[in-house]
């Protein structure tokens, strides 16, 4: 899940008043791309201007579904502490299996005008659904007796391609991953 946001201008035109107020198309840009809405603009008093241009503050939430499949490697070091060092390097490929879009924040500059109404219309259109990427990391484990275990883990993935490119505008994932892991 992330969450991204920006600006955007839209004309309020008096005459085109409909349901109490003007329904304008949104064009929104995501860092996975374009995405498209709808946002009903009502005014809280007669509007007396032919058009009046609003600046719109749009934040968006944005989920994102994998199915993930990946192989890895380990190397183990025991140290002279009784610890031990894992060092791991995979490879995987993630498939977008879903992605979730929702408008969840719109103000607007001039306080005559309001939305309770929005949605998003469409969503990414150019996005790269299979992604390959590798993996690197480390675990420093301590044996508690058998095969149990804690210890503390890194992990960095780094997707090898863009999820998103156009024109001059792309996007990559990559993740750190810290933890604790307890094994029984």
């Amino acid at each position: 899940k992330f969450t991204s946001g920006h600006n955007s201008n839209v004309d309020y035109i008096a005459d085109t008043e409909t349901a109490g107020g003007n329904t304008v198309t949104l064009v929104m840009a995501t860092p996975l791309g374009f995405i498209s809405g709808e946002a009903l603009i009502q005014a809280t008093e007669a509007v007396t201007q032919d058009k009046t241009t609003l600046e719109l503050g749009l934040e968006n939430a944005h989920e994102l579904d994998f199915l993930d499949l990946s192989s890895e490697l380990v190397y183990t070091i025991p140290t002279s502490k009784g610890l031990v060092l894992d060092l791991k390097a995979g490879l995987g490929m993630k498939h977008l299996i879903s992605i979730g879009n929702n408008l969840t924040r719109l103000e607007i500059n001039d306080n005559r005008f309001f939305s309770n109404q929005t949605m998003v219309t469409e969503n990414q259109q150019t996005i790269n659904h299979s992604l390959s990427y590798l993996t690197t990391g480390l675990e420093l484990r301590v044996p508690i007796s058998g095969m149990r275990y804690i210890g503390l883990t890194y992990d960095f993935m780094s997707g090898l391609e863009s999820i998103h490119r156009q024109a001059d505008l792309s996007t990559s994932i990559s993740s750190h991953t810290m933890g604790i892991r307890l094994r029984f």
